[in-house]
């Protein structure tokens, strides 16, 4: 009879535990794909802001190579966002300490 309740016991706990990793992998799989999307969000983000920047440096070749250099087209250049862009960085909130 206790041998009977023991392994009960014992089936019963495993159930649990796989109903319990099936939710955490459920949870896992969800956070990846909402951390994917962040990441595909971002990262078209980045090629808009990296092709905007490319255009800014063909400028900048073309107001070099042209004698004289027309300075105020250049500062202007100079002054878009080419400066100020930031590095794509991915997301990944299932492992954030």
């Amino acid at each position: 009879m206790i041998f009977l309740a023991v392994t009960m016991g014992f089936f019963a706990e495993n159930i649990r535990e796989k109903i319990t990793y099936k939710a955490i992998e459920k949870e896992y799989m969800e956070s990846l794909v909402s951390d994917l999307k962040a990441d595909t969000s971002a990262i078209s983000q980045a090629i808009n802001e990296w092709s905007s920047a490319n255009k800014d440096v063909i400028v900048i070749q073309q107001s070099l190579k042209v004698r004289p250099v027309d300075v105020k087209d250049f500062y202007k250049s100079l002054s878009n966002d080419f400066w100020h862009f930031d590095l794509f960085k991915y997301d990944n909130k299932r492992w954030k300490n």
